[in-house]
């Protein structure tokens, strides 16, 4: 599989969410049986890999609507959270998309 940023993602559908007290979501995946915990940002973001969108169309909208993933470092901290799902099988590679951004 090659992974590029026109690659696009799903949430595995096994995983399941719930909202903790303190406004964070807590996630967890039955195949792989961890827990991770997101905050409000990251539970958007994650809602965001819905098959349609690319991984380029998810950083752009977090670029246009918070100015600190516009930089390298805030691209770097998507990427960073984007492998994190994929290894924790939160997210599942779904296909390439052939549209242009």
């Amino acid at each position: 599989m090659d992974i590029t940023t026109n690659s696009v993602f799903v949430i595995n559908s096994k995983t399941t969410s719930r909202i903790e007290n303190d406004e964070t979501f807590t996630i967890y995946n039955p195949d792989t049986d961890v827990i991770t915990k997101l905050s409000p940002l990251s539970k958007n973001v994650l809602d965001m890999f819905d098959g349609v969108n690319t991984v380029a169309d998810i950083h752009y909208f977090l670029s246009e609507t918070y100015n600190e993933f516009a930089t390298d470092e805030g691209r770097k901290e998507f990427l960073n959270f984007f492998q994190k799902l994929t290894e924790r099988g939160i997210v599942l590679y779904e296909s390439s998309s052939n549209k242009t951004n």
